[in-house]
C-alpha cells in the first residue's frame, strides 16, 4: 500500500472511532438516550429534558476531554522533541530486535 494511501486509511479510521465515540458519549450516562432522543435533542426538536441533558452537560464534556487529550498529547511531544528523549526509540520499544 502506498505511504499516502496507507496515511488517509489510518485518518479516516481514526476519525469514524472518534465519531463512534462521541456519539456513544453522547447516548450513554446516568440518563441513557435512544438515538432518536439524541438526534431530536441536537436538533433542538422534541422534549427539553434531553436537550438539557445533551446541551448543558454531554456536549461541554466532550469538547473539554477534547480539548485536554489534545493539549497533553501535544505537551508530550514537545517535551520529547525537547529533551531528546529517546522513550520511544524502535531499540527500546523492541522493534528493532527482528531485524537481526
Amino acid at each position: 500500500m502506498p505511504p499516502r494511501l496507507r496515511l488517509l486509511a489510518i485518518g479516516v479510521g481514526v476519525s469514524v472511532a472518534l465519531l463512534l465515540t462521541i456519539v456513544l458519549s453522547l447516548s450513554q450516562g446516568a440518563v441513557q438516550l435512544s438515538l432518536s432522543d439524541l438526534w431530536q435533542a441536537l436538533n433542538h426538536q422534541g422534549e427539553s429534558m434531553p436537550q438539557t441533558i445533551v446541551w448543558d452537560l454531554r456536549i461541554p464534556r466532550i469538547v473539554i476531554g477534547l480539548l485536554v487529550g489534545s493539549a497533553l498529547g501535544m505537551s508530550g511531544a514537545m517535551l520529547q522533541g525537547m529533551l531528546r528523549n529517546s522513550l520511544a526509540d524502535a531499540s527500546i520499544l523492541g522493534i528493532s530486535s527482528g531485524a537481526g
